[in-house]
């Protein structure tokens, strides 16, 4: 029995991503792709699929106001594609509502498909359905709200016993080093102890970019960047400093670089 899945993402690259790994699975058919969430509401009450691959920031219709608008009748199973932090990943997790991390891979799109698989009888269940809804509306409008209160604060630092107060937008890059990281900012430098990790969920995507397990750039900060081995790359910044990409940190990266060829289209 073939699953029937629909993908709603307003980025064509979003739509290719998913179709393409979509592709290597015989028990998955895409039976539609929409560029928006007004399309989708349309689409998914009148095919009625199984699985919907859902990108959570479209205009004018949200993934948060398509769910709104589908009776729980329509509902179809969901899977997030997204480039929420990991904040918001573990909301969704916590509902058991699967997730795709933009950029992502193969193997993390099987993953999600076993998932998927695991659970596809529960389309047939109407309470399981208005369940489900319910779960994901209250996920997703904690996690709207944790994000718009984030966008509106400065990260705040302690360095040497004297409180800072920082405007992301004034970093240029974050280095973690042992169990320090060092933000370089506008008017210095401020090292702090802290997981990379934590301060990585602070700082709002796509502006900044992960591009290594040790270093974090302020994209609007990057002057240029060249490719190098083994699909890395090396990334200069303005403010001088050079770092090279680590490999499993190709696809974002890529997928950054391919976002921003959009938008100039």
């Amino acid at each position: 029995m073939k699953l029937r899945s629909v993908i709603v993402d307003d980025e064509p690259s979003g739509r290719q991503a998913v179709r393409s790994l979509a592709g290597a699975h015989r028990d998955l058919e895409v039976v539609a792709e929409c560029d928006s969430g007004v399309e989708a509401l349309e689409v998914i009450r009148r095919l009625r699929p199984d699985l919907a691959f859902l990108d959570v920031q479209m205009k004018p219709m949200s993934g948060v106001e398509l769910i709104t608008a589908l009776a729980p009748a329509d509902m179809p199973l969901v899977v997030f594609v997204t480039a929420y932090d990991r904040y918001a990943v573990r909301a969704f997790e916590l509902n058991a509502v699967d997730y795709l991390l933009k950029p992502f891979d193969a193997e993390r799109f099987a993953t999600t498909l076993a998932r998927v698989r695991a659970r596809s009888g529960e389309r047939l269940s109407t309470s399981v359905s208005t369940a489900l809804r319910e779960a994901l509306l209250s996920t997703l409008a904690g996690v709207e709200a944790a994000r718009q209160r984030r966008d509106d604060e400065r990260l705040i630092v302690e360095v040497g016993g004297r409180v800072h107060f920082l405007d992301p937008a004034d970093l240029e890059y974050v280095e973690a080093e042992g169990n320090y990281v060092n933000l370089q900012a506008r008017d210095g430098l401020y090292t702090v102890r802290s997981p990379l990790g934590e301060l990585e969920a602070r700082l709002p995507p796509p502006r900044f970019l992960r591009i290594h397990r040790s270093v974090i750039v302020n994209t609007a900060r990057i002057d240029s960047m060249e490719k190098w081995f083994h699909g890395e790359y090396i990334v200069h910044l303005q403010c001088g400093r050079d770092f090279t990409s680590g490999r499993t940190y190709r696809q974002r990266i890529q997928g950054f670089l391919l976002r921003g060829k959009e938008a100039r289209d």
